[in-house]
């Protein structure tokens, strides 16, 4: 019994090691950070101060950015930005805004990189830049929807960290490695932070891009879990809408009342038209959902088991009016799940089955 316990603390702290592997920053009142705790991630930046004139270069990546202490503007190579907040030299720290340090991850580095706020820190990780060919591709928009937020923590694993956490390390990924791919893309992250949305906000952000566009798909990001002790299911899932014929009536309506057909016509033929619609958007969400677990189940190569296509109710699904899945990426109840959702590298394998399935389905959605 002792063994099997030290055992299990191994195996917990095995995984633990695996899973805290970014950097602590602690962000300071009003969304501020001190330069040096930023450099301690980021090695290849450095800054000049002339106290003189209080005048900042902060530079990396043979770029550079320039601003006065004390002063709403700043400038990276030729073009002056207004910011709203003023960067500090405080007891020979330099502070800087959330803004700047913004304009370092995204001009100063040549790395890739992964940054969630959590309270009062900063969860920062630098990577080896994804190298991708872009392609184009018959898709306007995709919709990202990272599961939960805020104090939704989603699904509790078996450490620390929750679901919510894992759903939009690996959606803001996918957003990243999409934009590679697809450039034309507009890529849409419902939420970019731990922030708590309502699914009614996430469904009206859907249909907002959709009447601006019907090409046009959503994908929301979870992960699995179960309560039960000794029981450790495990593998991926891919979801689409179970329809039925209540369901059916409020979404038909629905669409009528957004104007997602030509408001024009009779009511009986918006009815017909509404009702076609609906027809088309559960067969592609269809075609979506076996897409992304085909490709998955390719990619992942039995690293963590299809447990298949699957109908489900979701709310996400039922109140969005484009092709539409859920899918739940692996069990955090698992340890063997739990190590790869961890992983970035796995998480890079998990993102590129995603988007071959998207790639697959968009050059298969009009036959």
């Amino acid at each position: 019994m002792k063994i099997f316990f030290l055992f299990f603390i191994f195996c917990l702290l095995t995984i633990n090691n695996q899973i805290k592997t970014e950097d602590e920053i602690p962000i300071y009142s009003k969304n501020y950070y001190k330069f040096s705790e930023i450099q301690n991630s980021i090695k290849s930046i450095n800054f000049k101060i002339d106290k003189n004139i209080d005048f900042v270069e902060i530079y990396g990546n043979n770029k550079k950015i320039y601003f006065l202490l004390n002063s709403n503007y700043f400038s990276i190579g030729d073009n002056v930005y207004t910011s709203y907040a003023r960067n500090k030299f405080i007891n020979n720290e330099l502070y800087i805004s959330d803004e700047i340090l913004s304009c370092i991850l995204n001009n100063l580095i040549s790395e890739d990189y992964s940054e969630t706020k959590r309270i009062n820190k900063l969860f920062l990780k630098i990577y080896k830049k994804i190298q991708i060919l872009p392609e184009e591709i018959s898709l306007k928009n995709i919709i990202i929807d990272a599961g939960h937020g805020g104090y939704e923590y989603g699904a509790y694993g078996i450490v620390q960290e929750h679901e919510k956490f894992y759903n939009l390390e690996i959606s803001k990924l996918l957003k990243k490695v999409l934009k590679k791919k697809f450039p034309s893309l507009n890529i849409i992250l419902i939420r970019n932070n731990d922030d708590l949305i309502s699914l009614e906000d996430r469904s009206n952000q859907s249909i907002k891009q959709l009447q601006v566009s019907k090409s046009t798909i959503f994908l929301s990001i979870h992960c699995n879990s179960v309560k039960e002790k000794d029981i450790y299911p495990n593998g991926f899932e891919v979801y689409y809408l179970d329809q039925n014929e209540d369901s059916e009536d409020q979404r038909e309506k629905k669409i009528i009342e957004e104007k997602l057909i030509n408001p024009n016509r009779p009511n009986i033929i918006q009815k017909i038209h509404s009702s076609l619609y609906l027809s088309v958007v559960q067969r592609r969400s269809i075609l979506l959902a076996n897409s992304v677990e085909m490709m998955l189940k390719e990619n992942l190569r039995n690293r963590i088991q299809s447990r298949g296509v699957k109908r489900a109710n979701f709310h996400v699904l039922r109140k969005n009016y484009m092709p539409s899945i859920l899918l739940e990426v692996g069990f955090i109840t698992n340890e063997e799940d739990l190590k790869i959702i961890a992983n970035r590298d796995m998480q890079f394998k998990i993102v590129q089955g995603i988007i071959e399935g998207i790639k697959y389905y968009a050059e298969r959605k009009d036959n």
